[in-house]
């Protein structure tokens, strides 16, 4: 799985959107993989991938609907742009949702997770 692609997915569990598909949770490890491996890359856009993978990593999700909206547009998106945040509650369902439906898939280590879709 394409990295922007695991980390616009990362930003579902923040997002207010008309629709999304597929999530994966946005937690230290998940955020600490990512950065890694943007760092260690030559990927187009590399440099604000760092940016957001180290406000993520510092907690700093205020600019959350931004990154989500760049990802999204790098995708060609036409439905699901993301117009705001999601409150501390909806969050947690998000999550909780997440990972009742079993969409986040043990993977070998080093390797970013695909989750069903």
């Amino acid at each position: 799985m394409e990295v922007m692609d695991v980390m616009h997915k990362m930003t579902h569990q923040k997002v207010r959107s008309q629709d999304k598909w597929g999530a994966i949770p946005m937690s230290p490890k998940i955020i600490e993989e990512v950065y890694k491996i943007v760092d260690s890359s030559d990927f187009q856009h590399r440099d604000r991938l760092l940016s957001i993978a180290a406000r993520w990593r510092d907690f700093d999700f205020s600019t959350i609907v931004q990154d989500h909206n760049f990802f999204w547009e790098d995708k060609e998106g036409t439905v699901g742009k993301a117009h705001g945040t999601l409150s501390r509650a909806e969050r947690l369902n998000s999550l909780k949702l997440i990972l009742s439906e079993g969409k986040v898939l043990k993977r070998p280590k080093g390797e970013l997770a695909s989750p069903a879709q």
